[in-house]
């Protein structure tokens, strides 16, 4: 009897050793886990905090709007007629440009001239017409639309002025360009041939016909009701004809003179454009940043208490840990 009692007594003690081996290694694979998520809380906390942080202390305002430049290079290439140069929006004002802000402009289209006639009208042939300052201005640069614009706050005269100075530099730079004078030379040299074209026309031809309903002669009445009509038709026709014109290709100093200038302006106005839209994207995503950092702020400040309740249980595991050495000490 005795004997059994003491098998049973031995065989408790052996299982609760194993019962306590298996809850010392929970233990020590549950301190484990925690150690580790605690880690990787307080690793996402910080990433979280600073990004965060760093897109909350953004501002708008900080984006500068990149400058719009165009190279000499960037003229060269133009053959065919582009399109238009930026129009400067005006309103009819009642009162006109003061004498510096004319000044200004005119100084400046003075030297746009002398450019044009240095650079490129000596090319000209005899026959061809000499534009005067005036028609000159009306063609190429507008001053007094612009100066409108500029009084009327639609323009800044600073950044138009600048403009206009770096188009005066950037012709005159094309203007030396080899491959200007290469095209200036051509048309100097070109000498026009016949070309037969096909010309639309209009003819205008009478037709005799009957109106039905006509009461102009006398026997309008009897049958056939009416009375005979002419008609006048027009009439398109194609008409092969010969003309005496330059080889296809060939471009006059002021058609090259002008692609460079409209090309200016275009270039201009769609890089200062996009420019102006990548800026603005800029700010847009630096106000949507401040939105997600204050979230991600948010998020951080959730799993920093996450990562104290979490410490928490890890300092109860170590009490608990501290008891059961103390026990078996004991």
């Amino acid at each position: 009897m005795q004997e059994e009692l003491s098998e049973d007594a031995g065989w408790r003690e052996r299982f609760g050793a194993a019962l306590n081996r298996i809850e010392r290694l929970y233990l020590k694979l549950l301190r484990a886990i925690v150690l580790i998520v605690a880690t990787i809380m307080i690793a996402i906390a910080a990433w979280l905090a600073a990004s965060g942080a760093y897109k909350v202390s953004r501002s708008p305002d900080s984006v500068i709007e990149a400058e719009a430049t165009v190279n000499a290079d960037d003229l060269l290439n133009v053959r065919a007629a582009p399109e238009p140069g930026p129009e400067v929006a005006t309103n009819s004002g009642p009162s006109g440009p003061s004498a510096a802000l004319r000044n200004s402009y005119q100084s400046r289209l003075r030297r746009y001239f002398a450019l044009y006639r240095a650079k490129f009208e000596r090319f000209a042939k005899p026959e061809d017409k000499r534009l005067s300052l005036g028609e000159f201005d009306d063609r190429y640069l507008n001053t007094e639309e612009r100066m409108k614009a500029v009084g009327e706050g639609q323009a800044l005269e600073s950044q138009d002025l600048a403009d206009i100075d770096r188009l005066i530099a950037l012709i005159g730079e094309a203007g030396e360009n080899p491959r200007t004078i290469e095209r200036l030379r051509k048309y100097q040299a070109a000498r026009k041939v016949d070309v037969r074209k096909q010309v639309e026309r209009t003819r205008v031809e009478s037709r005799r016909g009957w109106d039905s309903y006509s009461t102009s002669c006398s026997d309008w009445y009897l049958s056939p009701q009416g009375c005979p009509t002419v008609r006048t038709e027009t009439i398109p026709y194609v008409e092969n004809v010969t003309v005496k014109e330059y080889p296809k290709g060939t471009e006059t100093p002021a058609e090259i003179f002008g692609l460079y200038n409209d090309e200016y302006w275009k270039l201009l106005g769609e890089r200062r454009q996009s420019n102006q839209s990548t800026a603005e994207n800029q700010r847009e995503n630096i106000v949507l940043g401040k939105i997600v950092g204050g979230g991600m702020l948010m998020t951080a400040l959730q799993i920093a208490a996450g990562f104290l309740l979490l410490m928490f249980f890890f300092l109860l595991i170590a009490i608990e840990r501290h008891q059961r050495v103390i026990a078996r000490a004991g």
